[in-house]
């Protein structure tokens, strides 16, 4: 009796050995083949987006700034913060928080900051820089876009995405 029961034994210590093994193997296999396909995804194509300033009332004047949506090639429609910061020169910044993603306010005032409810960051208008971090996690500042050009005869903002 005593032998069946060490034999016993020494069957689950060597087929648990056989198992852990495999396991490893298996799992190891994976993770040099991941190490040895480093993908790196590339950067999308940069667009050219025509923004008609016309129906946001709000731009007409240095200081104005409105929520914009505009559709990308794609066909995904984005939210994008216009502020206009003389006659001829604009900022735009994406509307997304890129701690959360989470969608943020406008100001009440071009003297005020951009708020970001999820943790209350605040944000430059004109620059989409942390102004007010009350979390300690690393925020990063809002993506600014580049304006490409002002057409002021026909009231278009192209903006590179």
């Amino acid at each position: 009796m005593m032998k069946d029961n060490n034999e016993r034994r020494d069957f689950i210590k060597k087929a648990s050995a056989v198992f852990t093994f495999g396991v490893f193997a298996s799992s190891f296999g994976a993770v040099v083949n991941s190490c040895e396909k480093d993908e790196v995804q590339a950067a999308p194509e940069p667009e050219t987006i025509d923004i008609d300033l016309a129906p946001f009332p709000k731009l007409a004047n240095p200081g104005g700034f409105a929520m914009v949506k505009i559709t990308l090639k794609t066909g995904a429609k984005v939210d994008v913060i216009v502020n206009r910061l003389d006659q001829s020169s604009f900022s735009v910044l994406d509307s997304t928080c890129r701690h959360l993603g989470c969608q943020v306010t406008l100001p009440d005032t071009e003297s005020s900051d951009i708020i970001c409810y999820c943790h209350n960051v605040q944000f430059n208008l004109r620059t989409g820089a942390v102004t007010v971090k009350p979390i300690p996690d690393a925020v990063p500042g809002l993506t600014k876009y580049k304006v490409f050009a002002y057409d002021q005869a026909k009231n278009i903002l192209q903006i590179v995405v």
